[in-house]
């Protein structure tokens, strides 16, 4: 796991993929592998390394792609506020998922007008 921004804000990381879970707490990187496939075995993995390990103060999770999908959706095509741009992004998210988008609570970073935006 290289450095990321949530090394300075936290004193331990963890990272939960599909193939692996990994604690990095007091300078020391612990790994475990998921029994089984999905959030069940990531879950199961992370919770024996807490217990094993048992990090103190703020923990940071990183989440894999497979946990929480990115996608590039299309930008408006003019410049948009916060709120504005909240909308797009759930109108997007909808007219390509359509009902499965329904009861997503989107994170977004807005862009400039026509450029596209990382959506979570």
């Amino acid at each position: 796991m290289s450095r990321s921004w949530a090394d300075f804000f936290s004193s331990a990381t963890v990272y939960l993929g599909p193939d692996q879970v990994l604690l990095r707490a007091r300078g020391a990187l612990q790994a475990a592998v998921p029994a089984e496939p999905g959030w069940a075995g990531a879950l199961a993995a992370l919770r024996s390394l807490l217990q094993e390990h048992k990090p103190k103060g703020r923990v940071a999770v990183l989440l894999s792609s497979h946990f929480a999908p990115l996608w590039l959706l299309p930008g408006a095509p003019t410049r948009l506020n916060y709120q504005e741009t909240r909308g797009w992004v759930e109108s997007q998210a909808a007219e390509r998922f359509g009902e499965l988008a329904a009861n997503w609570r989107l994170a977004f970073r807005p862009a400039p007008a026509g450029e596209p935006i990382l959506a979570a």
